[in-house]
């Protein structure tokens, strides 16, 4: 059975015989026979005492992997925000497309009517030209629509990886009875976030470093076992020894005790940062709570001034055909109208976008 007096036996008897040969005297001779030999060890340790670091280590472990599938929590809404984004740009895009094409068939008939005018010698050819040149502007501004909209296009699916972005189709479109105000009448908890548990986390580690460095200058105890082989001159002999140390590293209390006060800074100022960032979450809440409520009123508002510039145009294209009023006021009447219906259509697409921020900054 290995124990430790037998292993200190052959050692000593490993000494006796080839010691000798160690002299300076016989130098040369002794790597010669070295040469002609094979000597091996093997010492396997473990710790059972290390002043906590071993417990504490483990424990800052388990925060990384946590602290990984935060971010990784953060990084997934990220990705779903911008993927909503460009899918609602392209909406924006095909409801102002289909308004433009309103205003085109408006225009369509007004020119019909100044010609019906000019024929009764009741307007200029000047008239007719005023309005073809408003047609050519809103073929311009068409053509500027379709290319965003390719553009939007190749930009959304280059992101979630689709090669042919030319056979997207996007069935959602903007119906005003179909957007409610979103509910916020309970007030989110913001330490429910990642970006604020991530910030937990870095309080919990900085208390374990703390710990950790504490450790270093307390006493460590290992308990292992050694192994020894040698081969000399054809004697095969090996050995085993179960071992034990202590260790008190009086000399590194100094060190210890200067890291120990900047572990306890960098925890005050771990847990003011949290602080400070609770803070800035909660006024962030209020400042999502307040845009989306602004975005939803102003949504309403040009909802309604689509109403009054519709019912503004119809009388002054009424006026326009007894001869009361001119192509110019009846133009700057059709572009007020076409120029509500835009507002109108972005501040939809405003309110989806912030409403959508809100419940990805808050949903699980």
């Amino acid at each position: 059975n290995p124990s430790s007096p037998e292993a200190a036996l052959a050692l000593l008897d490993f000494y006796n015989q080839y010691g000798a040969l160690l002299d300076a005297s016989n130098f040369d001779f002794s790597i010669q026979m070295m040469k002609k030999g094979l000597l091996g060890d093997v010492l396997l340790m473990q710790p059972l005492f290390a002043g906590g670091r071993i417990v504490n280590g483990n424990k800052l472990a388990k925060l990384g992997v946590t602290s990984a599938n935060y971010q990784y929590q953060m990084a997934e809404k990220e990705v779903m925000l911008t993927i909503e984004t460009y899918y609602w740009n392209i909406i924006s895009l095909q409801e102002k497309l289909k308004m433009l094409q309103q205003s085109e068939n408006l225009l369509d008939t007004i020119y019909y009517q100044v010609e019906g005018a000019i024929q009764n010698d009741l307007a200029l050819q000047n008239d007719k030209m005023k309005v073809k040149l408003k047609r050519d502007e809103l073929r311009l501004n068409r053509k500027k629509l379709e290319n965003g909209m390719n553009i939007s296009k190749q930009l959304l699916c280059q992101f979630i990886g689709i090669d042919n972005h030319e056979d997207i189709i996007l069935l959602d479109t903007l119906n005003t009875n179909e957007i409610t105000l979103q509910n916020m009448s309970i007030a989110p908890d913001v330490t429910s976030l990642p970006e604020y548990k991530l910030l937990d986390l870095n309080v919990q580690a900085k208390k374990y470093q703390q710990k950790m460095t504490l450790g270093e200058s307390m006493p460590q105890i290992a308990v292992g076992a050694a192994y020894l082989y040698y081969n000399l001159n054809e004697s095969h002999n090996n050995n085993m020894a179960l071992v034990a140390s202590l260790s008190i590293p009086i000399s590194d209390w100094w060190k210890t005790s200067h890291n120990y006060k900047k572990q306890k800074i960098d925890l005050e100022v771990a847990e003011k940062t949290r602080q400070d960032v609770a803070q800035k979450l909660d006024l962030q809440t209020q400042q999502f709570i307040n845009e989306i409520t602004e975005a939803y009123e102003e949504m309403h508002y040009w909802e309604k001034a689509i109403v009054e510039s519709t019912e503004n145009y119809r009388i002054v294209n009424n006026y326009y055909l007894c001869s009361m009023n001119t192509i110019s006021d009846l133009l700057e009447a059709q572009t007020t109208l076409q120029s509500t219906k835009n507002q109108y259509i972005e501040s939809c697409i405003n309110y989806k976008i912030k409403s959508l921020k809100y419940l990805q900054l808050f949903s699980n």
